[in-house]
């Protein structure tokens, strides 16, 4: 999945409600990746947990620098593909301008 953002900022994702693993890239406005995280699924919202102490104790995972764009893909695909910070995604951002709110 890839989130396009209207604007360009430090970013942070979490995993609430997530069944399961999910690999993160954040992107610059250039493609270029500030961050690469593993976010492991956490345990659900449990009976009686209130929201607030959900959320709480999700684990943050920062962009690492301001990000226009996050790609999240199935655990373990980035390593493979060489992708860690530094590294430039090629698409076709323009394409994504009249999807952005």
């Amino acid at each position: 999945m890839l989130f396009a953002f209207a604007d360009t900022a430090e970013r942070t994702f979490w995993m609430r409600g997530c069944i399961m693993d999910l690999d993160i890239a954040f992107l610059d406005p250039q493609g270029f990746v500030t961050a690469v995280h593993t976010m492991p699924k956490e345990p659900l919202q449990a009976e009686g947990e209130s929201e607030s102490d959900y959320l709480a104790r999700l684990v943050r995972y920062p962009s690492g620098g301001k990000a226009k764009y996050a790609l999240e893909v199935a655990p373990g695909s980035l390593t493979p593909l060489g992708v860690r910070r530094g590294s430039r995604a090629e698409f076709d951002r323009e394409a994504l301008t009249p999807f952005i709110r």
